[in-house]
């Protein structure tokens, strides 16, 4: 009878133990599991952050630049599909070189105003002469645009054409402010009845205020299909064109970075041409023409 106790002893102690065995290894896989949990939360965490600091630097890759420009339809205008041909051109040849484009419309007078001050990278489309060379940088041409003199028809105190600027010195001539063709005139005794824009010079010629107006073709048919659409026939030209130029983006030389931003997008350009999207550009907004071989 007294073997009984130590028996039921025993039989407690390895019930006790056998019952802490599974419980001691249950909590080691529960705690090495929730370890493993954990480092895979905080790798997925590390991941995360690691993809958004990637993000973050896709988006400062992306620099920003604003451009001033004027009312010249249909090189740029606010009005029409993508702003221009010129708008569209320079937006996509910026994108190329992961640079994004803001464009702001001023007066032709202010714009240059604007980038003199560094509110605005640069101002375009314009031609680069020797006067402008003095204060402002340029890029690559953009396109190329005729200047040609315009008058009406009936008037009968103009040309049949012309040699030289000088030889209209008996001529009333009208013109646009800040536009590169007026340097034709600085050595003449011409003087240039000037407007502030295109539209208002070509009121003025269509008025009788002058006789002749120098003015790309291109820009003077928009204005004059929108403002006199059943007169269209009373707008003649000269024969001879008075200047053909290339047209680029005009950058003041104090701005920060002006020969960074002018490479690239000088690269940028090129890349359109020679993919094929330059042309591509222009056949979209109806410029077949202008397309050189």
């Amino acid at each position: 009878m007294k073997r009984i106790p130590i028996i039921i002893l025993l039989l407690a102690v390895m019930t006790m133990a056998g019952c802490s065995v599974p419980d001691s290894d249950f909590s080691r896989e529960t705690l090495l599991k929730n370890q493993e949990m954990h480092k895979e939360e905080v790798a997925d965490s590390t991941k995360d952050a690691v993809v958004e600091e990637e993000i973050e630097e896709d988006v400062k890759e992306n620099e920003k630049l604003i451009l001033a420009t004027g009312e010249w339809a249909p090189y740029v205008s606010e009005n029409i599909d993508e702003q221009g041909f010129s708008t569209d051109i320079i937006k996509q040849a910026f994108a190329k070189v992961n640079i994004d484009v803001e464009i702001k419309f001023y007066s032709w007078s202010r714009a240059l105003e604007v980038i003199e001050s560094h509110e605005a990278f640069g101002t375009y489309p314009w031609s680069f002469t020797e006067e402008r060379a003095a204060t402002y940088k340029t890029t690559d041409s953009l396109t190329v645009s005729d200047t040609a003199f315009m008058y009406m028809e009936g008037n009968d105190n103009v040309p049949d054409d012309f040699t030289t600027v000088e030889s209209l010195a008996s001529y009333t001539i009208g013109g646009v402010a800040e536009y590169s063709y007026l340097e034709n005139f600085s050595n003449t005794n011409i003087e240039v009845d000037l407007s502030d824009n295109e539209n208002d010079a070509i009121i003025k010629l269509y008025n009788g205020r002058f006789d002749l107006l120098p003015t790309t073709p291109l820009v003077a048919m928009e204005i004059i299909k929108e403002n006199y659409p059943d007169e269209i026939d009373k707008f003649k030209f000269l024969k001879t064109p008075m200047m053909s130029i290339d047209m680029g983006i005009l950058i003041d030389k104090e701005y920060p970075d002006a020969d960074r931003y002018i490479q690239k997008f000088n690269e940028g350009l090129q890349i359109l041409v020679d993919s094929g999207e330059y042309n591509n550009i222009l056949r979209k907004h109806g410029f077949d023409f202008l397309i050189s071989e």
